[in-house]
């Protein structure tokens, strides 16, 4: 409650119980009623036109500061944002200058989409990556211009939108975005996410482009606070760096297409890390995301596994059992110990602000701890 409204309303409490008690003592002096004298009556009308002027002012006061609050929150443009395309080797970052909230855009990575819908900003979407409605299904409907076979650069250009928002670049051809950039068509590349603050810098920028920098704030403080309990559980904990546990995150295992496990310069590098554990990948110098052999896996033998599950194809296991029951596994301490533990693949996979909810559930399996 304001501090100005807490004294007026103190007073005015003080001044009822000091009316109430007067009254009391005169009732018990006598039977006759009490005359109120006319000092008496001046003084009550002067303490109740206080007590109403106090409570005026801090109603203005209030409606005052909640404007200027709102005034605060808003984004100044002209604005320059500055996109991570330059992470993927040959790029340069992108410099987007916005002279104002973007009102059209193609919502072509998940993470955006899901801040989009946070900001209640779902209308400025005019087309979308085909695997966007698994997350925001109310874009079901959307034209999907990035599709399973590439970017559908005729329908982009006929949609005409003020920007799109997509993952890196290193799988498109050049000529093909310089025809999109000479469209008029601003693109933003999340490059390569290397960590939790890559992804709290995202967005941030998203809060920029759509003028909803208070609630992209609030989505960034939510996942540090998240942050914050998992680094003082793991604290209390007291474990050295020697009798960390040893992790290998698996999405797949003896896949036709490979395993790939997180090695360094990943935000699963980063998850496990802050969940109290050592990523045996980027140990043994993988970088990035690299192929990892069953053989590789057996030899590595970690004292947990980490596996993602999901009902998307590609993202990782249905159930745990996929990973504990396959016949390559029986030989892993971990299975045999029953130190397998399942995430939720989606807080993983869609790189954003669920990511924490990652971090919280990572925590748990390496370290054992529970995060309110």
């Amino acid at each position: 409650m304001n501090k100005r409204i807490s004294e007026v309303l103190t007073l005015l409490l003080v001044v009822i119980f000091v009316a109430s008690f007067a009254f009391i003592a005169v009732s018990c002096k006598t039977e006759e009623p009490a005359e109120t004298t006319e000092s008496e009556t001046s003084q009550a009308e002067e303490i109740e036109e206080v007590v109403e002027e106090g409570i005026e002012e801090t109603a203005e006061e209030t409606v005052e500061e909640e404007v200027a609050e709102e005034e605060n929150d808003k984004v100044e443009y002209p604005v320059t944002i500055e996109d991570d395309k330059g992470q993927a080797e040959g790029f340069e970052n992108r410099q987007l200058v916005l002279d104002g909230p973007i009102t059209s855009v193609i919502a072509g990575e998940t993470n955006f989409a899901m801040c989009l819908k946070e900001f209640g900003m779902l209308d400025a979407v005019t087309g979308i990556a085909y695997w966007i409605p698994d997350a925001v299904p109310e874009l079901a409907d959307s034209p999907q211009v990035i599709a399973s076979g590439g970017l559908e650069l005729e329908g982009l250009l006929d949609i005409a939108p003020e920007l799109m928002v997509t993952l890196s670049e290193r799988w498109w051809d050049p000529a093909v975005v310089q025809q999109v950039e000479d469209a008029g068509i601003m693109i933003y590349s999340i490059g390569l996410v290397q960590s939790l603050a890559h992804i709290k810098e995202h967005i941030t920028e998203y809060g920029q482009m759509f003028d909803s920098a208070k609630v992209a704030a609030d989505l960034v403080t939510g996942m540090e606070e998240k942050q914050a309990k998992v680094k003082d559980a793991i604290d209390a904990l007291g474990v050295s760096d020697d009798e960390k546990p040893t992790v290998v995150y698996c999405m797949s295992i003896a896949s036709e297409y490979g395993d790939w496990v997180p090695g360094a310069n990943t935000f699963v590098d980063n998850l496990i890390t802050e969940a109290g554990g050592v990523n045996i990948p980027a140990d043994q110098g993988i970088d990035g995301w690299g192929e990892y052999s069953t053989e590789t896996l057996l030899e590595s033998d970690p004292d947990v596994i980490i596996v993602p599950i999901s009902n998307v194809p590609g993202h990782g296991f249905t159930s745990i059992e996929d990973f504990t029951t396959h016949e390559v596994t029986q030989e892993l301490t971990a299975v045999k110990e029953g130190k397998v533990f399942a995430v939720t693949g989606e807080y993983v996979n869609r790189l954003s602000f669920t990511t924490a909810d990652a971090l919280i559930e990572f925590a748990a399996a390496i370290s054992g701890v529970t995060i309110d």
